[in-house]
């Protein structure tokens, strides 16, 4: 065996393990790549886009119950404040001072 030939085979002995572990590296830092581009892409599964459909949907339903809860408050007490209705007539009125008197 040659001096040359000696080199040959040390050198390919040396390349195919390098090559092997940079074709590696490149096969990592490709699927890291592919996985921050759908992260930064929005690639949600199914599954976490319906759920998050759906925790909007009861959101909007618990704002919906809360505003009829308060217009229903509100309403109850606009009517607690509002003061009892003043006879317009003089016959009610003595109608009204006759009932107080009987009880």
């Amino acid at each position: 065996m040659s001096d040359s030939t000696f080199i040959v085979a040390i050198s390919l002995a040396a390349m195919v393990p390098t090559a092997w572990a940079v074709s590696a590296l490149v096969a990592i830092l490709t699927k890291h790549q592919q996985r921050m581009a759908e992260l930064m892409h929005g690639g949600q599964s199914d599954a976490r886009r319906d759920e998050v459909d759906q925790l909007r949907r009861e959101i909007s339903d618990l704002r919906q119950r809360v505003d009829q809860q308060t217009l229903a408050l509100d309403g109850a007490a606009s009517a607690m404040l509002q003061p009892p209705s003043t006879p317009t007539t003089a016959g009610d009125l003595s109608r009204r001072l006759g009932e107080s008197q009987t009880h």
